[in-house]
């Protein structure tokens, strides 16, 4: 039974192989060849062991042999035939390679953070998942862009045989096809306590299942009109800017809020020479191309770029939320008790 049990693991695959990743079943294909001529090669090996001792055993009356002088013919054999089955290994997993980073020019695309130990899924509509769920198309080329917001994880499907390494500052892409069905998504990285059960459930749906699966998806923003945007700033400052800026007045690695709302509608001096005039389009310009105007005294600072991590409603909103700085914390940078309360 444990030997039927553990062969049907082996050779028919402990997770089974999703049906519509062709791509995938050369993972499988290639792991069984390796582990058929991995034991091919073993049992040739304990044979011509097992021969050879019996055939040297001492007995009385018998004249030992003596040792067989080398072939170079049954070297260069040997040595050939190896050399084929590793040309045949290589040839297969390279293939199955190139199938795996090259993905499909209409792929649905999903971009995934990782940060604080936990998945954050955006799609190409702007909608956000991070409760630990994944809606996908079924039958359809799925496409995951990668990035970490502070350490390495590494993203594993394993129904699909792929795994890909998320790194701060980087973005790394895998690709794969499910059918209708539910699927495991795990961080295979240890990078703390935090991220044991970093897991998620991807659930492909066909046709217009999937597009009211995605519509039931609420972002967050969206309870906000554009009116209120300035308050919905708040959440944006702590989850993107609060390392860098203060709200209180105090220096950090760049400039406080405080002293941008201050100077609102202002000049401000910039690094090398020249004035800058503090409005929206300057805010917008520093969060999409920090380096092109330094404000004077953070020359040696660098910004986070937020080109493709913002969307422009998410920018719309820090912008508000500078400009009407005051309406939403008071002057130590603590929430005013009515924004408070739209926090929770």
């Amino acid at each position: 039974m444990i030997l039927s049990n553990t062969i049907q693991s082996v050779f028919l695959s402990a997770t089974p192989m999703n049906s519509s990743a062709p791509a995938m079943q050369i993972v499988d294909d290639s792991f069984r060849l390796t582990l058929i001529i991995s034991i091919l090669i073993l049992l040739v090996i304990v044979g011509i062991l097992v021969a050879l001792v019996i055939r040297s055993d001492r007995r009385a009356g018998v004249t030992p042999i003596k040792s067989a002088k080398s072939s170079w013919l049954l070297q260069t054999i040997v040595t050939g035939v190896l050399v084929i089955l590793m040309v045949i290994l290589c040839a297969t997993g390279l293939k199955g390679y190139a199938k795996l980073v090259t993905s499909p020019q209409h792929a649905y695309d999903v971009y995934v953070t990782a940060q604080d130990s936990s998945w954050i899924f955006e799609h190409r509509n702007g909608k956000i998942q991070d409760d630990g769920q994944l809606y996908i198309p079924a039958n359809q080329p799925v496409r995951l862009t990668l990035t970490s917001r502070d350490m390495t994880y590494s993203l594993s499907l394993p129904a699909f045989r792929i795994k890909q390494d998320v790194l701060p500052a980087r973005e790394t892409s895998l690709w794969f096809e499910a059918s209708p069905g539910q699927y495991q998504l795990n961080n295979v990285e240890y990078s703390g306590e935090n991220c044991i059960g970093m897991n998620a459930i991807v659930t492909a749906y066909e046709g217009e299942a999937f597009v009211e699966a995605l519509d039931s998806v609420a972002y967050w923003l969206d309870a906000y009109t554009n009116d209120e945007l300035y308050k919905a700033g708040l959440r944006l400052f702590t989850g993107n800017c609060l390392e860098c800026h203060s709200l209180d007045g105090s220096s950090k690695i760049g400039p406080s809020f405080r002293e941008t709302f201050s100077l609102w509608g202002k000049a401000r001096p910039l690094e090398g020479g020249g004035e800058i005039i503090v409005d929206e389009e300057y805010i917008r310009r520093s969060l999409l191309s920090p380096q092109v105007e330094v404000v004077k005294g953070y020359k040696d600072q660098e910004m986070t770029n937020f080109t493709g991590q913002l969307r422009d409603r998410e920018i719309v909103a820090l912008i508000d939320f500078i400009r009407r700085l005051d309406e939403v914390v008071d002057e130590e940078g603590n929430p005013l008790e009515e924004i408070a309360q739209t926090q929770e």
